[in-house]
């Protein structure tokens, strides 16, 4: 299965970094002949406010292709395809408001973990610290009793 963006407006593909956007999905035995595929888009769309994009779409049959095989080299046969630039429920309109969402830095790390970690650690650095005082001050009164 292969989808490819497209402006419409212009009837033109729709273009990022020099390339028409397409996907293709990874190859898959339908359960149905009437069944469905999920396919996902991600897309910039800062400077696409207010347009609406269509989705075309090729169902392909991969003629001798073996699970492993790359699909980009595999001899494919056109078996459906959708490409109506006016089917409303392939068409996505682009807000011309921007949201805003704050970043995500993918620190998702537990900060209270290693606190306590650090607390446990400077724990039983004072308790080692005590036990040896308390060894020490031990050994100065048991020096003290035998060389007095």
């Amino acid at each position: 299965f292969e989808g490819t963006l497209m402006l419409k407006e212009s009837g033109d593909p729709l273009v990022e970094h020099g390339k028409p956007v397409t996907v293709m999905s990874k190859p898959f035995r339908p359960a149905r002949p009437d069944g469905t595929a999920r396919i996902t888009f991600i897309i910039d769309t800062t400077k696409l406010g207010g347009k609406e994009l269509v989705a075309f779409e090729n169902c392909y049959r991969l003629n001798e292709y073996r699970k492993g095989d790359e699909v980009s080299k595999a001899d494919k046969t056109i078996v459906a395809d959708h490409k109506d630039i006016n089917d409303g429920s392939q068409t996505v309109k682009v807000s011309k408001t921007v949201k805003s969402v704050p970043p995500k830095t993918g620190d998702d790390t537990m900060i209270w973990l290693y606190f306590a970690l650090f607390g446990g650690a400077i724990a039983a650095g004072l308790a080692l610290a005590v036990r040896e005082m308390i060894k020490r001050r031990r050994q100065r009164e048991a020096d003290k009793e035998i060389f007095a």
